[in-house]
């Protein structure tokens, strides 16, 4: 999808500029789930959204909008890299899996496996 600017883009989706600008310079998961950019990654490609004011724009921006709660989301994969489920964050990921939240970052961190399985914070 494409926005005519990061501040349009903050506005829609409740959260501000800076935001959205520094998740574009580190490539990393805007609220567990979407990467956004500066330039289309293939530009020879059609974005399958071309108008931001679409029903499946509107849908895109309100999925956003709903998972403001998502700061730092966490996925969870199999020894051969096939994700196996995504977290809203480490708490709730050491919650269900009965590990410490310690644990869990430390593995992120070290890219580490943990009894077989990787965590991470990017989709790998």
């Amino acid at each position: 999808m494409i926005c005519p600017s990061v501040k349009a883009l903050a506005d829609l989706i409740n959260t501000n500029s800076s935001t959205i600008t520094n998740c574009i310079k580190n490539e990393s998961l805007f609220r567990g789930e979407w990467y956004f950019a500066s330039l289309p990654f293939n530009i020879e490609e059609v974005p399958l959204i071309t108008n931001y004011d679409s029903k499946e724009g509107q849908e895109v921006i309100s999925e956003m909008k709903n998972s403001s709660h998502i700061r730092k989301a966490v996925f969870l994969f199999n020894a051969q890299r096939e994700i196996i489920r995504r977290y809203d964050g480490i708490l709730v990921a050491s919650k269900d899996l009965g590990i410490g939240h310690s644990v869990i970052q430390k593995n992120i961190e070290l890219k580490t496996p943990y009894k077989g399985y990787f965590f991470s914070y990017e989709r790998l």
